[in-house]
């Protein structure tokens, strides 16, 4: 009879865990609605500034720029300075892309290159991977690409567009780099 007392009260203790278990639920947090945003205010009582810099390496900044331009009526390649790189640093380009188009029909993008300076010779990236999505009667090409390119101070970084098949029409572009600034000693 006691070993039947115990085997219940046991049996009782693990049904009374089962249902707290189902009844608690691990829902996802929800952020405030996006319809009518709320400022947030980051406090601390130390007076400890809110920095971009790997924690890691405080050598490195965060590094991004966007620019758009276009590749005009009459011509076929287009270089377009994206940033420059400030005096005192390296820049590192870690991620580089850009959209490209409306492209008129018949006409096509030949490449889209990444180009720098880094000492005495000019370094460049080419973009291999593009995708096409069509618009209407048009073609608008994206491509992005994970690089490594590094340019030295008050160098440009320079995006080209070149485009195949005409020149009629303007071409819009938006190029993006990101990466990051290293202080030179």
């Amino acid at each position: 009879m006691r070993t039947f007392r115990k085997y219940l009260l046991v049996s009782g203790g693990f049904v009374i865990l089962a249902v707290t278990g189902s009844l608690m639920s691990s829902r996802h947090a929800v952020a405030d609605d996006r319809d009518d945003p709320k400022p947030v205010t980051i406090v601390s009582p130390l007076p400890v500034p809110v920095r971009d810099v790997d924690v890691s390496n405080p050598a490195r900044n965060a590094f991004q720029a966007q620019k758009s331009f276009s590749v005009g009526a009459g011509f076929s390649e287009v270089c377009s300075a994206i940033a420059t790189v400030p005096s005192g640093k390296r820049l590192a380009v870690e991620y580089a892309g850009a959209t490209v188009g409306p492209v008129a029909m018949g006409q096509s993008v030949r490449h889209v290159q990444l180009r720098t300076r880094l000492g005495t010779d000019p370094s460049a990236g080419v973009f291999h991977n593009l995708t096409q999505s069509f618009s209407n009667a048009a073609a608008e090409f994206v491509v992005g690409q994970q690089v490594r390119i590094y340019g030295d101070p008050t160098a440009f970084v320079d995006m080209c567009v070149a485009r195949l098949g005409g020149t009629a029409g303007a071409v819009a572009v938006i190029g993006t780099v990101s990466g990051f600034l290293v202080d030179l000693p």
